[in-house]
């Protein structure tokens, strides 16, 4: 049965195009950003264990925009990857990733697609049950992290219904292979409490809650560390798993951000007899702060006071027309403040609708958004419009096609029209643009999807982005205060892919105690079917057999490329290649078979994310400098479209990709084809 506070937010109708949405059912761990990072097309940003943004496409920031039962989160995590989202994945019942026609319901920002949290908060129909609760734990060794949440929900009168939760999750510093990641440990708590009333033609229901959260911004993603721009800097190299920089020279204490949040959600649903079958509001208030702590001392403090009301009639599922308006009071105040004082408010119309003709179903949504933002001696005002067209055809009843073409206008925000000053969470000195207008982009989709009858379900989908006007942060080739300037310019731009899904809906249980565990596991999953093989340990024991010896070795250097000790790359070089074949010849590879890949992770001085570039061997020099700055610039163009020469290129990590030949198991015969089942 489904748990007692499964009742949510009825939203607007939801797309059957598939390539369109799904939904994540991975157990959360410890971000929203790494709860999805598994799925198709998609992956996270990363400030450690609690800071961290979905990336759908290549894309984040405000293109991807987060919804809580359908109404904004209304925090700053979309201004810097250092800004933890304001939702605690372990309180989810299901997570959306919307796109096409479906997502402007939510925004004309979310060109890359709108990720939808549901929760038990605010439930409009009768609970299962009386009484009814649910704890959840969970648990990870990477970071000791442990996490708990409890909720339970109920009936108080024969109408009136409560609500109420509490979650609590903290993890201490990442374990590397040398020691602990520096300052990655963090805490957050939090907990709701809530009401509603359901009756025969309505139901209105309301939620308060509120979120605690402190953490550290790990060595190198801060503001501090190794500045690659001084003369006089400490190269230092270690092991390490996750990615990290050590190139930021401001300031030497540890930095922490403490966030604190108050909320209240309010929804309610008239149903009604006519055109339309129900009418829908959601409004909510959010007051978020989060202070940037530099050792004992406040560096910045971020404010926003956030405001948003929807109302929509919808029909059966297929059609929904409304608007939606939201205000968000924006402040900064502190030394690092690089962006004024701002309020930003939108108001938008939209249209959603499905029709079946056959075989045949079409999609269809419209947006016009206007944004204000004002500040003191400026202001912008302006509006956008975007559409979507999606169409599925069922080919078979086990195959369907899909097709969707959509047309977004987005906004630009105040970051990127009045940003002025250092941001140091991400190492560069940010000038915005106020002659920025409207980012257009035309996505387009194609998608073929297959479910068999045993269960099999797979999907596989091309897309192209064309961006006019894509607004973007480019490095102008100087510096300002010790820091590299970047200024957000409008370019255009083009993203394209291909992503595959396969997977089945059931569960199969193997190993010495998985079928002990494979109830539970299905639950948490949402699967409905656990399948348990004949001698279910002996699988375990197969992927061991067959799987080819490999290994990855990585060491942290940092330093410019034109300062580079090459004696000290070649030894850690030596180093890996000694470690990783002794490793493979104990897996039983044979020595002459292992093949070794050299990489070295580098980028320009003051970026914020690492190109990998392959090198020419495992004894490199200063005479094989300009070979190895082309292999940077070949990627840095694809990805960019653009070089910028004269910009310093620093090399973060070295690593050297160990691998043998597996080995091929013929396991024709190992049971007589008369053999009666269960006889081996």
């Amino acid at each position: 049965p489904a748990p007692p506070c499964a009742s949510v937010v009825p939203l607007p109708p939801q797309p059957g195009l598939g390539p369109q949405w799904f939904a994540a059912h991975r157990p959360p761990v410890g971000s929203l950003g790494e709860t999805l990072a598994d799925q198709p097309g998609l992956t996270a940003s990363a400030f450690g264990p609690i800071a961290s943004r979905p990336i759908i496409r290549g894309q984040g920031g405000l293109r991807v925009q987060t919804y809580q039962d359908g109404a904004d989160t209304l925090d700053v995590a979309a201004l810097s990857d250092d800004h933890a989202v304001s939702i605690e994945p372990m309180l989810a019942d299901r997570i959306e990733i919307v796109r096409g026609p479906a997502a402007l319901l939510f925004g004309s920002a979310a060109a890359a697609g709108a990720v939808n949290v549901i929760t038990p908060r605010l439930p409009l129909s009768r609970l299962d049950t009386a009484l009814g609760g649910e704890i959840q734990m969970r648990g990870d060794t990477a970071a000791n992290e442990r996490g708990v949440s409890a909720r339970v929900g109920g009936h108080a009168t024969a109408p009136l219904q409560f609500t109420g939760d509490m979650h609590h999750f903290r993890a201490d510093e990442l374990k590397i292979p040398d020691g602990k990641l520096e300052n990655s440990d963090g805490e957050t708590r939090g907990g709701s409490a809530g009401l509603s009333w359901v009756g025969e033609q309505a139901s209105l229901a309301i939620s308060l809650s509120g979120l605690r959260s402190n953490y550290g911004l790990p060595v190198g993603h801060g503001h501090h560390g190794e500045d690659l721009d001084d003369d006089h800097h400490d190269d230092h190299d270690h092991d390490h798993d996750h990615d990290h920089d050590d190139d930021h020279g401001h300031g030497h204490e540890d930095v922490r951000l403490d966030l604190d949040q108050r909320r209240i959600d309010v929804a309610g649903e008239w149903r009604l007899e006519g055109p339309f079958d129900a009418l829908r509001i959601r409004a909510a208030e959010n007051d978020y702060e989060h202070v940037e702590l530099e050792g004992e001392d406040i560096g910045t403090t971020y404010a926003q006071k956030g405001r948003e009301l929807r109302v929509s009639a919808d029909r059966n599922g297929r059609w929904s027309i409304g608007m939606q308006w939201r205000e968000l009071d924006f402040d900064a105040e502190g030394a690092e403040a690089f962006l004024p004082p701002s309020t930003t408010r939108h108001l938008g119309a939209f249209a959603f609708g499905e029709y079946a003709f056959g075989d045949l179903t079409l999609e269809t949504g419209v947006r016009i958004e206007r944004q204000d933002i004002d500040l003191s001696g400026a202001d912008y005002r302006d509006d956008a419009a975007s559409g979507s067209v999606g169409l599925q055809w069922d080919l078979t009843s086990a195959w369907s096609a899909t097709l969707q073409v959509t047309s977004t206008g987005r906004h630009p925000t105040a970051t990127e029209l009045y940003a002025s000053g250092p941001h140091l969470a991400v190492q560069r000195y940010e000038i915005g643009d106020e002659d920025l207008g409207i980012e257009r982009a035309l996505t387009t989709d194609l998608g073929l999807r297959h479910r068999s009858e045993s269960g099999w379900v797979g999907s596989v989908g091309v897309f192209v982005s064309d961006y006019d006007d894509f607004i973007a942060a480019l490095p102008d080739g100087t510096m300002e205060d010790g820091l590299p300037v970047v200024q957000f310019t409008a370019v255009d731009a083009r993203f394209e892919g291909v992503e595959f899904d396969w997977s089945h809906d059931a569960l199969l249980a193997f190993g010495g105690a998985g079928p002990v565990h494979a109830w539970n596991l299905a639950r948490l999953l949402k699967i409905n079917r656990i399948v348990v093989p004949l001698g279910a340990g002996v699988a375990s024991a197969l992927g061991f057999l067959v799987a080819p010896p490999a290994t990855d070795m990585v060491r942290s250097y940092v330093a410019r490329l034109e300062r580079l000790d090459w004696a000290r790359v070649n030894a850690l070089f030596a180093e890996m290649k000694a470690e990783g074949r002794a490793l493979l010849t104990e897996a039983c590879a044979a020595p002459d078979s292992i093949a070794y890949r050299p990489v070295a992770e580098m980028r320009h001085v003051g970026q914020g994310c690492e190109i990998p570039v392959p090198l020419p061997g495992l004894e490199l020099s200063a005479a094989q400098l300009p070979e190895i700055r082309s292999a940077y610039f070949d990627p840095y163009r694809d990805r960019f479209e653009r070089v910028v020469e004269e910009s310093p290129i620093a090399a973060l990590s070295w690593r050297l990709a160990c691998s043998s030949p597996g080995w091929t198991i013929d396991l024709a015969g190992a049971v007589p084809a008369t053999a009666e089942p269960g006889s081996a």
